[in-house]
């Protein structure tokens, strides 16, 4: 699927159960629409099905906030992520802005734009637990936005949530473990 083709699907899962060594994003048929590798706690790379790039990502650290971008194929910036202080927004290469709000260490969140009108919603998928936190079901609500926007902000959403609990847990003084 090209990167700037449309989401046929309004649900997709995002797995947190690797696959020869990825992280599937299922269609509601349960078949793979994408393929996430992730390189470390901090980068990753999306292809589509048929293996055509979609997108890349990292993350950095910028005084007290998190910055994470993903790039297209050619390079260009496709949509950062910022996380300062528990308020979350992905900004698309449009312009076009999110808040990401909800209970997101559990899996329940949702993007939505300046006028409140959701983006993306996530709940817990079927394969969610104590090992495997990050299997989400992502709604896509709005239809303009497409696969590698998608993917991109979810990934990018998902190295925050990570990166939060590894946090949490070793301020506690517990083993961290973020896949």
């Amino acid at each position: 699927m090209p990167a700037d083709q449309r989401p046929t699907y309004p649900v997709l899962g995002f797995r947190d159960r690797k696959q020869d060594g990825r992280l599937p994003v299922d269609g509601p048929d349960g078949q793979p629409v994408a393929f996430i590798t992730t390189h470390s706690s901090s980068s990753f790379e999306v292809v589509d099905s048929d293996g055509g790039q979609l997108c890349t990502g990292s993350a950095r650290l910028r005084g007290f906030s998190q910055h994470r971008e993903a790039l297209d194929p050619t390079g260009a910036r496709l949509v950062e992520y910022r996380a300062r202080w528990r308020k979350e927004t992905a900004t698309l290469a449009d312009g076009r802005s999110f808040t990401i709000t909800g209970k997101w260490l559990g899996g329940d969140w949702q993007a939505a734009g300046d006028a409140g009108t959701v983006a993306l919603s996530s709940t817990a998928g079927p394969g969610r637990g104590a090992f495997h936190p990050d299997d989400w079901l992502v709604t896509v609500h709005d239809p303009t936005l497409t696969m590698a926007e998608v993917v991109a902000v979810v990934e990018l959403h998902r190295l925050a949530v990570q990166s939060t609990r590894a946090a949490t847990f070793t301020a506690a003084g517990t083993v961290a473990v973020t896949g």
